[in-house]
């Protein structure tokens, strides 16, 4: 290798790419570069080739987030499912993946639409949490279907099993009460146990 040289070659955008996928998913460590340099002071090149193989390593973590999350860390979204019900039971469905997979599948609960917060999902639709292993899906509106009697179903190829979710994300299955429009939106929260 060529002194001088830097065997990192991340563009200006990756940078900035990198810092934004470490800030939105909120799981980056703090990097501590081993050597601060002061304006006037002598630098040589192997404690600025230290500072950049400590970012580069940084960066190597934060590729390496195809999962599992790490404990305790959180991840959010929401879902909408919406259809116009031919009669009673038509059936609307959603799949929702999680960006990073878990360790292991989280308990999944449900919050209807005004319902009141539990000890695992304390918090609301405007601010969706849940505690170390728990997904607390927190309904924002419904119309059509009987609120919180809708079915999270996790489909592998090989089976659909209902009320649960898997470690890499949950489907969910609402059925119509009557013919008409048929909606459900909710916000989640799900923690890495």
């Amino acid at each position: 290798m060529k002194s001088g040289k830097s065997i990192f070659k991340l563009s200006r955008s990756q940078w900035i790419s990198v810092a934004v996928l470490a800030s939105s998913l909120g799981i980056a460590a703090a990097v501590t570069v081993p050597n601060t340099f002061t304006a006037g002071t002598a630098v040589s090149s192997s404690q600025v080739n230290a500072n950049f193989t400590a970012l580069g390593n940084a960066v190597t973590n934060l590729e390496s987030l195809g999962g599992p999350l790490p404990t305790g860390k959180t991840l959010r979204g929401m879902y909408i499912i919406n259809y116009q019900a031919a009669g009673a039971s038509s059936v609307g469905s959603a799949f929702i993946s999680f960006p990073i997979p878990l360790a292991s599948a989280p308990t999944v609960n449900f919050i209807a639409a005004g319902g009141a917060a539990t000890v695992p999902c304390a918090g609301s639709a405007t601010n969706p949490t849940a505690t170390a292993g728990n997904l607390c899906v927190y309904e924002t509106r419904a119309a059509n279907y009987t609120p919180g009697a809708f079915s999270p179903c996790f489909s592998d190829s090989a089976f659909i099993a209902c009320g649960l979710a898997d470690k890499r994300g949950f489907n969910l299955e609402i059925f119509s009460i009557a013919a008409g429009m048929t909606y459900t939106s909710a916000v989640w929260a799900v923690t890495a146990p």
